[in-house]
């Protein structure tokens, strides 16, 4: 109960039971080197119980800079959504967050980022839908789905597409 268990980044919480955790762990990711009007795609490793917001994703964001994808836009394309900063972080969602707005201006002055997930790590199987938008199926551009790692581990990005209950739905 008065533990610390952190991740740093890099780093994986490499899970073999398929059951549900408990407690809390601070999971650190670093960023690509970036400036102020660049994005990052983001997921959370931490369960939606936790109540870990966008803002604590990334506090410095400005509050109209927080996106995820809704692919189910009748009669047209998917369309990116506005979140707020209050936002708590759906493990089979992604988001797109813009870089704090502390960050420099001058795309020749990039730096990493640094967040730190806090919560109960996600852990078992978390199944999340695929949903294609209101165009024929023929139109590719109305297939698009944002989703995140839900994990504090790398995901198998070959296992995963090629799973057979994945290989009709993912292409």
């Amino acid at each position: 109960a008065t533990g610390s268990f952190e991740i740093r980044d890099n780093a994986s919480l490499v899970q073999i039971n398929n059951v549900a955790n408990i407690g809390r762990v601070d999971i650190e990711r670093i960023t690509q080197p970036m400036y102020r009007y660049d994005y990052t795609y983001w997921g959370t490793p931490v369960t939606a119980a936790s109540n870990f917001t966008l803002g604590m994703l990334s506090p410095l964001t400005l509050s109209d800079k927080y996106f995820s994808w809704i692919p189910t836009v009748a009669n047209s394309f998917g369309n990116w959504f506005f979140e707020s900063a209050a936002t708590v972080m759906d493990p089979i969602k992604g988001y797109i967050v813009r870089a704090p707005q502390t960050f420099s201006t001058d795309v020749g002055t990039k730096v990493p980022y640094t967040a730190n997930f806090i919560g109960t790590p996600n852990n078992g199987d978390i199944s999340c839908p695929i949903y294609f938008g209101g165009l024929p199926l023929s139109n590719n551009n109305d297939k698009y789905n944002l989703l995140g790692n839900p994990y504090a581990s790398a995901v198998d990005a070959e296992l995963f597409l090629s799973d057979p209950a994945n290989v009709p739905i993912i292409d």
